[in-house]
């Protein structure tokens, strides 16, 4: 969090662009901190239609990542990276052993019950249910329909 306030005065106080608003702001805000600390939140803000979209990229690779690994393609892909390598034998040596579309629901009731996450509020619950309901439910969708009805990989690219 310092380091998004940090960054906000860098953006708006030093670079001497904003300084006429700037002095109105501080009229509203109790501190300086409270002032770049509401700038902070709203510069980083980005809607659902933003995450949907991003979820549903991710989800394309993953799946296309999936295969590549099932079918032996790319299994050594950062195989020195330890943090990385021990995802993958998570994701692929445990969650991808349960069925599909029952393991998001498990992957969702360990994180969100067991792992406290019902503890963050209605936040906490909109994060647990997108990533682990929503986007494990759409990686899984993908792979079914690549299973039903197979077809060369479509390129990505970068995600935007």
């Amino acid at each position: 969090m310092l380091k998004k306030v940090e960054e906000m005065v860098e953006v708006y106080y030093n670079s001497s662009q904003f300084s006429n608003t700037l002095r109105l702001l501080e009229k509203e805000f109790d501190t300086a901190f409270a002032l770049y600390d509401t700038l902070a939140r709203f510069y980083d803000f980005k809607d659902m239609t933003f995450w949907i979209n991003k979820l549903n990229w991710y989800a394309t690779r993953e799946m296309q990542d999936y295969f590549d690994y099932i079918n032996g393609k790319n299994a050594t892909i950062n195989a020195n990276d330890k943090e990385i390598a021990s995802i993958r034998n998570k994701k692929f040596g445990v969650y991808y052993k349960f069925p599909k579309f029952i393991r998001c629901w498990l992957m969702f009731f360990y994180t969100y019950i067991f792992q406290l996450g019902f503890l963050d509020g209605k936040e906490g619950f909109i994060y647990h249910w997108m990533y682990h309901r929503f986007y494990r439910t759409l990686v899984d969708c993908k792979i079914l329909e690549q299973e039903l009805n197979p077809k060369p990989f479509e390129q990505t690219g970068d995600l935007k």
